[in-house]
């Protein structure tokens, strides 16, 4: 299920009842939606995850409509080599990887520890500087009652802003490395 169908079309999300994720959790069948921007003078790239829905524990009252995950890769410029890309989500600290790769379960997300990686690249991923005007202001006007869209003009900034940790930068060099 797509949040976003026909360019403005957002979905009610699915009530959190039956299975975990109602088949929903597979490769391919939600989105990725990505913004870039700045926070303390540092390039960072927001990857949102959306699910119609979320649950926590068994039990239809242990979850809600909608949900977002996100995580912000940091870059020290453009066109730098893939070991210069820290990452992590905001509340799991800080790794770094050459292909960072996170995974959800529940309601939280952390660095990737499974063997079955491949279904992290199947996902659709949009740009925000991409959507129609009619989706971009969907997405801004929308209200859920638990969660909120990361990557709005609203939301973004504080998005960056919390992902952001001075230590991401300790062993990268000061002089720059990358060739533009």
């Amino acid at each position: 299920m797509t949040l976003i169908a026909n360019s403005v079309l957002h979905s009610g999300g699915l009530k959190p009842t039956g299975k975990g994720r109602g088949k929903c959790g597979g490769g391919g069948k939600g989105q990725v939606y990505v913004r870039r921007g700045k926070s303390h003078g540092r390039v960072g790239i927001l990857y949102a995850y959306y699910f119609p829905k979320v649950r926590w524990a068994k039990g239809d009252d242990n979850g809600h409509r909608h949900y977002w995950a996100s995580t912000v890769v940091w870059i020290k410029q453009w066109g730098s080599p893939a070991s210069d890309i820290s990452f992590g989500p905001s509340n799991a600290g800080a790794d770094k990887a050459t292909h960072p790769k996170v995974q959800i379960h529940d309601n939280a997300m952390s660095p990737f520890k499974g063997e079955d990686g491949d279904s992290v690249y199947d996902r659709t991923l949009v740009s925000w500087t991409s959507l129609p005007v009619e989706a971009s202001e969907a997405l801004a006007d929308a209200n859920y009652y638990a969660s909120q869209v990361p990557f709005t003009d609203a939301n973004f900034q504080s998005q960056l802003d919390a992902a952001y940790q001075d230590d991401f930068y300790d062993d990268v060099p000061e002089e720059p490395v990358c060739k533009k």
